[in-house]
């Protein structure tokens, strides 16, 4: 399985098994090798889904939906912060849902996190919290946060609010 920060092979791109160790940019298929360039444009068909222990992000079309596994602290959101904004250039994303269903926990580093997304898509974008409980609700709140981006009980909610 694709991970962030890690060789991605064609087997990870188009579920076909490839060679063990084989390298970025030198994927392996039945007759010969693919470049990186063929296995983005696969991965662009279909929705794309990758996975770190902390987190799980998916992008499709212009919208990424990102869902934590671990408390929201300095150490998450610095990793998270290069790997959103590294999505949001290369792949055209306007529209960004946190999904804080398995969390209960954010510092002041979550919230620079967002805020910093949000200066990035205010202009033609969106973004979304969703699954937030009372506690993370309450942060949004004292922060202002509420009134820059949507909260939302789920990502189905989240996702239907992009759609109108």
């Amino acid at each position: 399985k694709a991970t962030v920060g890690k060789n991605v092979t064609a087997d990870d791109i188009s579920g076909r098994n490839s060679r063990p160790g084989t390298k970025s940019g030198k994927c392996c298929k039945k007759k010969g090798r693919i470049g990186m360039e063929a296995a983005k444009s696969a991965a662009n068909e279909e929705m794309q889904e990758n996975k770190h222990t902390d987190y799980i992000y998916m992008v499709t079309g212009d919208r990424l939906v990102i869902s934590m596994n671990a408390e929201l602290d300095h150490h998450l959101a610095d990793e998270m912060r290069d790997v959103i904004d590294t999505i949001i250039e290369e792949r055209g994303v306007r529209h960004l849902i946190f999904d804080f269903s398995k969390i209960s926990f954010m510092d002041s580093s979550g919230i620079g996190l967002i805020m910093g997304r949000y200066k990035k898509l205010q202009e033609n974008g969106s973004i979304s919290i969703a699954g937030a409980n009372d506690s993370i609700q309450r942060i949004i709140l004292i922060s202002g946060l509420h009134k820059l981006v949507h909260t939302c009980k789920d990502v189905s909610q989240a996702a239907k609010n992009i759609e109108k």
